[in-house]
């Protein structure tokens, strides 16, 4: 799998080639359009092939790269598929849309130090980001079994059997469960914490057993259990530092955890 994928416009390719030179040194394979699209095949195709089979969306923040149509495709498809954006300012520019502005920017005022920054998120193993948001993760448990996690790269998403968001605003998480509401439960980042929002869903919601009023926010705490319904259920859980301390007691560490559930790109 391409670890990164840059989205760019031409116009600035000469700074994103040293971008890309840099990470190859470094070890890390990345997706760069100029490289990775075989002659004769439809490059719509396999740019969004190589947006799909991603972990990192790096997206180059230029007056050019805003204005293009090709790197807003690529954006949406990025946001749709749930990757880690990482936004880095090449050059200052006008209407730049709010989901680029949401994560902390990459600044490359000095080349080392940009690439130092870029290093340090790219490595990160999970969904670790430059900033203060809390880094969490919910694991999608069905019948009993993990089935999938998901990283909360967004600040903002909607739970359900089909619920509806605004692509660039909003995350979806899809339940294929027919108790599970249409739009069942929401999940945002609020001063620095997450917290579950019930959707007014036609069964409800609990966490850990306690059954969320309709529209009732609560706070989430590392480890909680949402019943969504008697097969449905979420996990959530906080990306913490090896051998961290719960009550007293040295628990499995998150990465290990993460690492035999990992999320699907």
């Amino acid at each position: 799998m391409n670890e990164t994928f840059i989205s760019y416009s031409p116009q600035d390719s000469k700074f994103v080639r040293r971008i890309v030179d840099a990470l190859n040194k470094a070890g890390i394979n990345t997706w760069f359009e100029m490289e990775d699209i075989r002659p004769t095949t439809k490059w719509t195709q396999e740019i969004l092939l190589g947006v799909q089979t991603c972990h990192n969306f790096v997206f180059i923040i230029s007056p050019d790269s805003i204005a293009s149509p090709y790197c807003e495709m690529e954006l949406n498809y990025a946001l749709l598929h749930n990757k880690r954006l990482i936004p880095v300012l090449y050059k200052h520019a006008e209407g730049i849309p709010p989901v680029l502005r949401e994560p902390s920017w990459i600044f490359f005022h000095n080349f080392s130090e940009g690439m130092e920054d870029l290093l340090l998120v790219i490595e990160s193993s999970f969904g670790a980001s430059l900033g203060n948001r809390l880094d969490a993760v919910i694991f999608i448990e069905t019948q009993g079994t993990y089935s999938r996690s998901f990283f909360l790269y967004r600040n903002h998403y909607l739970v359900g059997r089909n619920p509806k968001g605004q692509i660039g605003n909003t995350g979806i998480l899809l339940i294929n469960d027919k108790y599970v509401s249409r739009s069942h439960l929401e999940l945002k980042l609020d001063a620095g914490k997450w917290h579950a929002v019930d959707c007014h869903s036609r069964n409800g919601c609990s966490i850990n057993g306690s059954r969320l009023r309709e529209g009732q926010s609560k706070l989430l705490r590392h480890g909680d259990r949402i019943m969504l319904s008697p097969a449905s259920k979420l996990i959530y859980e906080e990306i913490q530092p090896k051998n961290w301390i719960v009550n007293g007691n040295e628990r499995e560490t998150t990465p290990e955890r993460v690492e035999q559930f990992p999320a699907t790109c």
